[in-house]
């Protein structure tokens, strides 16, 4: 698997994102479809995977340092998807990852 050896010897920060959709949305799906292309462009951007089932959504980003996370945290699109998205009961979660240790470095409702 590539993904898992890109991060088997590396610091870095995942950032786990839940979400609760209670019915198909796609106007969510193309704008989560549109912040995963836009993430792949970011730098510092390491890889992204996610999964839905029965109306829970979980996607995690890996980043290779916070300011990478802030500098998306801070996109200009980025910021609208996370306006809609906090009126849909999301959740974020920041996590370190060194080959020593990991540890939870932010979480929010």
């Amino acid at each position: 698997m590539e993904g898992k050896a890109l991060l088997n010897d590396k610091s870095y920060y995942a950032v786990i994102f839940t979400s609760i959709q209670s019915e198909v949305n796609k106007d969510y799906e193309k704008m989560a479809e549109l912040m995963i292309s836009l993430a792949k462009k970011q730098p510092g951007f390491l890889m992204v995977g996610s999964a839905l089932s029965n109306g829970i959504g979980i996607t995690v980003a890996y980043w290779e340092t916070e300011e990478s996370i802030r500098n998306w945290k801070n996109n200009e699109k980025h910021l609208v998807a996370r306006h809609k998205g906090r009126s849909a009961g999301t959740v974020i979660i920041a996590l370190h990852r060194s080959k020593e240790n990991m540890s939870l470095i932010a979480g929010k409702k």
